[in-house]
């Protein structure tokens, strides 16, 4: 067997202990891989684990790309291979190369961010980024290639080479249903393995007859006390973390130490790191402005919600969520705008502002929103489930609060992508801007999910899944985390595994619509 696997700053323990296991079942295995961020990743790697090779470092094969004349013939044959729109969609998924597309919230600048605000150096890099793709899997003939998350160009192009070739690639993703994730064969992390096996359950649920219970049990909670994904609550504690008085002290200390410091410092070590000073100086001003908003922000209380509205609460930017899963719909403006046009008059619109957000948008950002008529702009700190439970749609680009809304009872308008839409029921997909009208009147007057059509999902999702719990990969790892999870670790080895042998080795095709 031989696996390719994507090694991260913060997914660095765990793929090593993978690594370790299959080779313990499979003596002859072969391991490549890519490690993306500083120089002491791949060290790391290639320190832990010598037999990985070829062991490519994304600092040095990016300024390779860029080094190169631009070949648009070049470009054009490599993309003649892909989707039509693969170059725009590996422009838009990547936070530093599409920086100039991320509208709703501020970014420290990397060279790699100012170098890509020009045409040439983009074309470059997706030109160089595709012929290494399609090199990784036409070369060295992978089996299976394993990428934690799919959040920008590297795992995305790797993503389009597997499809183009037929090669299964492997993610894993969050079923919304507690701690509990798959590793999907769907790189925009749709759920493929729940999505199948809830529709042969429709037919005959004799494969998920025993998660059943279990799926009532859990429905029936969350309905009596919704609460919010596990990786929610940690972005919570996050923010609280960053915007106290003792962290808003520290970073301004830090600011100023590092600033004296890179005034002799060498020029940065990858095209993607962010001076350290300059990040500590953003990060002061986002806790300072976070600490100012919650206090006297321009939000209006919830206190005297309106009769009949809509909901839309924003999304987290720059986030794989809309720039992978929804990249034509980055622009969280535009669609808020798009949404006032197109639901009844006699409806407003509420738009709740994303906790880990306050103090990261853009200055004009929220007096955009509350221009518009008949919306209100609501703070982070109310309570989000009442604002669902309330209102008379749901809207989203991707969130999870249209997930939220069919446990509950409301309908939802998703106007980018969404695992959920393959229940069948109490959710509407708009595509193109045309649509989103009638598929607003649509949504407004269907029924809600059936219990039923919940219950299979959710046992389909219990099935299809393993326990794995956000701070087991985001928080500190040590060799007792990976210990602790033991069935995690042999979830992602089987799963590797049986990708690697399975006879249907294509992918599916996964193509976001771009609006009209």
């Amino acid at each position: 067997m031989h696996a390719f696997v994507v090694f991260a700053p913060r997914f660095v323990h765990w793929p090593l202990a993978i690594v370790d296991e299959l080779a313990r079942r499979d003596p002859a295995l072969r391991v490549s891989a890519l490690a993306t961020g500083e120089a002491a990743v791949a060290a790391q790697v290639a320190a832990r684990a010598p037999s990985i090779a070829p062991l490519h470092h994304l600092a040095a094969l990016e300024a390779t790309w860029l080094a190169r004349p631009s070949d648009p013939a070049r470009l054009a044959s490599l993309a003649a291979r892909c989707d039509p729109d693969i170059v725009s969609r590996l422009i838009v998924s990547d936070r530093h190369v599409g920086a100039a597309l991320v509208t709703g919230a501020t970014l420290p600048t990397s060279p790699l961010r100012r170098l890509c605000r020009s045409a040439d150096p983009v074309r470059r890099y997706v030109t160089g980024l595709l012929e290494w793709a399609f090199s990784v899997v036409d070369q060295e003939s992978p089996d299976v290639v394993f990428s934690y998350v799919v959040a920008g160009s590297p795992a995305l192009a790797l993503a389009e080479a597997c499809r183009v070739t037929g090669v299964p690639f492997r993610r894993i993703a969050s079923t919304r249903i507690g701690t509990r994730r798959v590793l999907d064969d769907s790189p925009r992390g749709l759920l493929a393995p729940v999505r199948r096996l809830f529709s042969r359950s429709l037919r005959d649920d004799v494969a998920i007859a025993s998660f059943r219970p279990g799926a009532r049990r859990w429905l029936a909670d969350f309905r009596s006390r919704p609460r919010p994904p596990d990786y929610s609550v940690g972005r919570r504690r996050a923010f609280e973390q960053r915007t106290s008085a003792l962290a808003i002290a520290k970073q301004a200390a830090g600011s100023l130490v590092h600033a004296a410091r890179e005034r002799f410092r060498r020029a940065p070590s990858h095209l993607r790191e962010v001076p350290t000073s300059e990040q500590i100086a953003s990060d002061l001003r986002e806790s300072l402005r976070a600490r100012r908003l919650g206090r006297a922000g321009p939000f209006t209380s919830w206190r005297d919600p309106p009769e009949r509205f809509a909901f839309y609460p924003l999304h987290v930017d720059p986030e794989a969520s809309t720039m992978v899963l929804a990249p034509w719909r980055t622009d969280q403006l535009a669609v808020i705008e798009l949404l006032r046009r197109s639901i009844p008059e006699e409806l407003e619109l509420v738009v709740k502002e994303h906790l880990p957000m306050l103090g990261r948008r853009p200055r004009g950002f929220y007096d955009r929103i509350r221009r518009l008529p008949r919306t209100r702009l609501i703070s982070p700190f109310a309570d989000g489930f009442d604002m669902i439970r309330r209102a008379e749609l749901v809207a989203v680009i991707t969130g999870t609060a249209a997930w939220e809304a069919l446990l509950l009872g409301r309908p939802a308008l998703v106007v980018g992508a969404s695992p959920f839409a393959a229940i069948g029921e109490g959710l509407v997909v708009a595509g193109p801007d045309a649509e989103v009208a009638d598929r607003t009147r649509e949504a407004l007057s269907m029924p809600p999910a059936s219990d039923e059509r919940l219950e299979l999902w959710i046992a389909a999702s219990l099935a299809a899944s393993f326990d794995f719990p956000s701070e087991a990969f985001w928080g500190r790892v040590e060799a007792r985390t990976i210990e602790s999870h033991a069935p995690a670790l042999a979830a992602f080895c089987d799963g590797l595994i049986a990708a690697a042998a399975s006879a249907d080795r294509v992918t599916e095709i996964e193509r976001p619509a771009p609006p009209a």
